[in-house]
This record gives C-alpha cells, structure tokens and sequence, in this order.
C-alpha cells in the first residue's frame, strides 16, 4: 500500500483523496512511526459492523449509525483535555474513542463514504458538525456531544450561546481541503500555545501547499524560525511575507527586525 504524498495531493487540491489517508498521514506530525493501515482497517471494521445491522436497508444508516458509534461504542468528545494535540490524531481518536468535533467527524464521514450514505461536513464557527441528508429530510449531528440531533434553527442557537453567529454559507458543506486545513489550524494554535516549535512549523508547511500565497502563515512560520534560532530561514520567510504582503501594517517592524537579525534571536509581536 503506497502512503506517502496522500496529505499533500489533498492539500493541494486533489478531492479523490480520502480523508482518512490525509488525515492519518497528518497524525505523522506527532506519532512518527504510526502505520495508517492499523486505522484504515479499524474504520473498515466499523463501517461493516454498521453494514450488518442495516440488514440491506438504506434508510437505517442513520439509525444504526447512531447506535453504534455513540451508544455502543461510546465515541465522545474529550471535554477533560480538548486542547491535547492528540485529539487532532485521527488514529487516536480512533483508540481512545474521544476527539474535538472534527476528527470525531471525520470518524462519521468515513464510514458514510463506506456504506454510500450523503453525508457532510459543516464548519460551523467554532464547532464542527456533519450532516445528514435522505431526499428530503435532512439533519445535523453534533458529533461532540454524543452525536444529538439538531436542526438548522438549533445549530444557530448553539454558537449563539458560545458567543459567535452562523451564517446561512457557514451550512455549506466543507471540501475535504476545507477540513484538513482547520483541522492543521487547530494543530497550530496548540503547539504554538505549548512552545511546540518544531511540530508547528511543520503544521505551517503543510498549510502553506494549500495557502502558498498566504502572508500571515510566512509571518508565523518566520516567528516559529526565530523560536527555533533558526535566523536565516527567518529572514526568508519575512522578506516572502513582506513580499505577498507589501502594504503590511507593521512592514517598517518587520523590516527593523529583518535588519536587526544579526544581532540575536528577536520576537514578533
């Protein structure tokens, strides 16, 4: 089975790849030696442990879905420890059977792509829900919490307690792209948070095959260079940041601390 390069077509914008083999090539960043296949036939398992209880019927999906992931098999979110790295790791989550609202998605869409259910992702601001359509009915699942049932009204009702507001195009379903590109975002802000340097800068790598236009990830990636004392690379990765981003508010910042390089590891605010 050939593994390498899956993260980087999907990232790159090849949709054929699937999430799974993106995402489990993504785990690499914090498990090194991890071997996807261990998980792809897990995934394998349950889709078909789902199969056998719809007996042949299409419209159980749902149903037996539910039951099995989240009743049977008590898949969660990990609300004791939401910001460990690893419940952005597709193959824990698959171990442990608790994650953040995406990979735990991730979990549900792979075994509808399996059993050729029309399921989605929808990135909703600040939680990640999937959705379920069947002709005309359709519902959303809010994977995190035990995977409730919830209309369009009630997930607007719900980032509206969190403090934020959902837009009719944040109901759109996200691309395969969309999705692991929030789930490297999330990755990001932990290491970063976590004076992890060296895994964030290899996070900010990857996003930048999708974003490689993108100034603000030079700029983070030019910071993450100077955590690391790594000056040189730091000097490219702003100069390439001020280059995409010549009218840059803090340029004049920039381009001191460019100069001033020489002298010592400096920060960024």
């Amino acid at each position: 089975m050939q593994w390498e390069g899956n993260l980087e077509k999907l990232l790159a914008g090849d949709e054929s790849v699937t999430l799974d083999r993106a995402a489990l090539e993504m785990a690499r960043i914090e498990f090194r030696d991890l071997n996807p296949q261990t998980w792809i036939d897990l995934l394998d398992f349950h889709a078909e442990s789902v199969q056998r209880r719809m007996d042949g019927d299409p419209s159980a999906f749902l149903r037996e879905t539910h039951h099995y992931l989240f009743e049977e098999q008590g898949f969660r979110g990990n609300e004791s420890s939401y910001y460990d790295p690893h419940n952005s790791c597709l193959n824990e989550v698959l171990r442990q059977h608790t994650g953040i609202p995406i990979t735990l998605a991730i979990v549900y869409l792979e075994i509808g792509r399996r059993l050729g259910a029309e399921v989605y992702g929808v990135p909703l601001p600040g939680h990640f829900v999937t959705e379920f359509r069947q002709g005309n009915f359709s519902v959303y699942l809010d994977v995190f919490r035990g995977g409730r049932f919830l209309n369009r009204q009630e997930c607007q009702e719900m980032i509206r307690e969190s403090g934020g507001h959902a837009a009719d195009s944040d109901f759109e379903p996200a691309t395969r792209q969309q999705i692991l590109l929030r789930m490297l975002n999330n990755l990001r802000g932990i290491y970063w948070r976590t004076q992890s340097y060296t895994k964030a800068t290899a996070v900010v790598d990857w996003m930048l095959v999708a974003r490689p236009q993108a100034a603000e990830l030079w700029k983070h990636r030019g910071q993450l260079d100077l955590e690391r004392g790594d000056w040189a690379q730091a000097r490219r990765d702003l100069e390439q940041y001020l280059h995409l981003a010549p009218n840059a508010e803090d340029r004049a910042e920039v381009e001191r601390r460019i100069a001033s390089m020489s002298i010592g590891p400096l920060r960024l605010n």
